[in-house]
């Protein structure tokens, strides 16, 4: 069927072709409308449903896990514990790009550099632990969105490689110490997971796997602004061809 299906007050008994929409029986209407229904619930984070169950429910919209506040000045710090960012310029092209996405989307009042949140966490290492508060008080912030990275990889097997990143996430207030979000009963932070569609894997050198581990970064500070904004989840892509 090349129009989409339109059901009428009077659905017809059998499938025919009036005024240049297609008139389905009865049962076909309704199996279509409990379809819909269905992938809806079932795949909540995709806004392609096929064309009749996206004519009918128009694409799904994914609400802010936590609304920032315009008037406030933000800072995004990437911590990376674990080390399982290859490359220091990695964290700060994540932050890099979800600061950039915040400011467009004019989430906030302005961003502090998060290179220069990676800078005081690195002395880190050399003095006292500070606070996230802390942090953000030495960079002259309201509040600080702090991102624990716990997988930043290109799995590989014999045959492709999967991208995928994960890290929790929270928004901690700089004059009080207080966490905004997630609220004060969820033990946990928020956790945020970007995985890629597998793609083949043909003998990838360095110069290939840093290029895609470069879109991974930029990606996942994509997803990271996206948490605090209501958007249309994009459908998933792949990275550029390993080779």
């Amino acid at each position: 069927m090349s129009r989409t299906c339109r059901m009428l007050p009077k659905c017809q008994d059998q499938p025919v072709r009036a005024g240049g929409w297609w008139l389905l029986p009865r049962r076909a209407c309704s199996l279509l409308l409990a379809g819909a229904f269905a992938a809806a619930v079932v795949l909540p984070g995709c806004n392609i449903l096929g064309p009749a169950g996206y004519f009918i429910l128009g694409p799904e919209k994914q609400p802010a896990a936590y609304t920032l506040d315009r008037e406030q000045v933000g800072v995004i710090v990437i911590d990376d514990k674990a080390n399982v960012v290859p490359h220091r310029s990695l964290r700060e092209l994540i932050g890099r790009t979800a600061e950039e996405e915040i400011l467009a989307q004019k989430l906030m009042k302005d961003m502090v550099k998060s290179s220069l949140a990676l800078a005081v966490l690195s002395r880190e290492r050399f003095g006292e632990k500070q606070t996230i508060a802390e942090i953000g008080q030495a960079l002259k912030a309201d509040v600080v969105i702090y991102a624990t990275v716990d997988d930043f990889s290109l799995t590989q097997d014999q045959q492709s490689v999967t991208p995928m990143a994960k890290m929790r996430v929270k928004v901690v207030s700089v004059k009080t110490g207080e966490r905004l979000f997630p609220d004060k009963d969820q033990t946990e932070p928020f956790p945020l997971s970007i995985r890629l569609p597998a793609q083949a894997m043909d003998k990838p050198t360095g110069a290939a796997i840093l290029q895609n581990q470069q879109e991974l970064a930029r990606l996942t500070g994509l997803a990271l602004a996206r948490m605090f904004y209501e958007h249309i989840p994009s459908k998933p892509g792949r990275l550029k061809e390993i080779r």
